[in-house]
């Protein structure tokens, strides 16, 4: 498991604290073992509650991490998406979808570096009510394709 993509994924808030136990135990299992995440791993739904967000973030720190802000964050997940958007093991309306939703948790300067894959996603909204629309989206998934190699550059 990539830590800084768990990362990434705590502070765009793509991780509950319900499944902090099981990437704990994850992590752990891939040579991650530290204290707090063999805490959390044994925690108990009530521990969860009270402590899991704060057992993650010490877990981070022990890690070497804890520094990712939400620009950081936005930009390792749509990289993330675009590399597997460009070795076609992501969808290109599904990634586009993604990077467009996570664009809002970063900077202005992020927020630009993105916008066009909210263009995009707007555009396959609107060719998606169209007759013939996969047809149509061809051209947007080319598209796709050179925004996510461009964001990749």
């Amino acid at each position: 498991m990539n830590l800084d993509e768990v990362e990434a994924r705590w502070r765009a808030g793509h991780i509950l604290t319900s499944e902090l136990p099981d990437v704990a135990r994850q992590l752990v299992e891939g040579g991650h073992d530290v204290p707090a995440l063999r805490r959390l791993a044994a925690a108990e739904d009530e521990d969860l509650r009270s402590e899991g967000r704060r057992t993650f973030e010490r877990a981070l720190r022990e890690l070497g991490r804890g520094g990712m802000d939400g620009s950081e964050a936005a930009l390792t997940l749509a990289r993330r998406w675009a590399i597997e958007l460009v070795e076609h093991k992501l969808a290109a309306r599904r990634a586009v979808q993604a990077i467009a939703h996570v664009r809002f948790r970063g900077s202005v300067d992020v927020d630009a570096a993105l916008e066009p894959f909210s263009e995009l996603d707007d555009a396959y909204e609107a060719v998606a009510e169209q007759r013939f629309s996969r047809l149509r989206m061809i051209p947007l998934d080319r598209r796709a394709r050179h925004e996510a190699e461009r964001l990749l550059a």
